[in-house]
C-alpha cells in the first residue's frame, strides 16, 4: 500500500492501517478489542498459514516449479496441521458468532 510517502506491505498490517484510518465497527476504538483482532491476525500467520502452506506447496507451487508430484508424507503432515489448527477455530466459533466480540 502506498499513501504519499508512506509505503506499507504485509496484508494484516495494511488491513489494520486501513481499518484504523477512521472510527468504524470493524476496528473499534479500544485497546482490548484491537488486541483481540491482532491476536487472530498473528495466529493466522503463525498457525493457519503454516497448515495450509503444505497443501499449497505440494499441490500448486511444486508443480509450477517442475518439482514433481506431491509428496504423500508432506500432504499427510499438512492435513494433520490443518486439522489441529481448525480445532482452534472451531473452539472459538463454537462459542461465539465471530472470532472477536466487539
Amino acid at each position: 500500500m502506498v499513501d504519499g510517502d508512506f509505503t506499507l506491505w504485509e496484508s494484516n498490517a495494511i488491513m489494520q492501517c486501513l481499518a484504523g484510518s477512521k472510527l468504524n465497527s470493524l476496528w473499534p476504538d479500544g485497546a482490548r478489542v484491537r488486541a483481540g483482532i491482532a491476536r487472530w491476525h498473528f495466529w493466522q500467520v503463525a498457525h493457519w498459514h503454516e497448515g495450509n502452506a503444505g497443501f499449497i506447496w505440494e499441490n500448486v507451487v511444486k508443480k509450477l516449479m517442475g518439482g514433481g508430484d506431491p509428496d504423500a508424507a508432506a500432504l499427510k503432515q499438512a492435513g494433520e496441521d490443518f486439522h489441529r489448527d481448525a480445532r482452534v477455530l472451531d473452539g472459538q466459533l463454537g462459542n461465539h458468532l465471530y472470532l472477536v466480540i466487539c
